[in-house]
């Protein structure tokens, strides 16, 4: 799964909140962050993830 296919499911499915992993959060925040806007509410866990900043 890309972003652009995450990014569809997302908007297609109506969903609010999502469980990404810290490498996946991190690879949406480097190259797709405006994903992470399309739900209220993220949940990671693992490692310290990047910041959004």
């Amino acid at each position: 799964m890309d972003a652009e296919h995450l990014e569809r499911s997302l908007r297609g499915n109506d969903v609010t909140a999502i469980y990404l992993t810290k490498a996946l959060f991190d690879l949406l925040v480097a190259e797709s962050p405006q994903t992470l806007t399309l739900v209220r509410e993220v949940w990671t866990s693992g490692e310290e993830a990047l910041s959004l900043r």
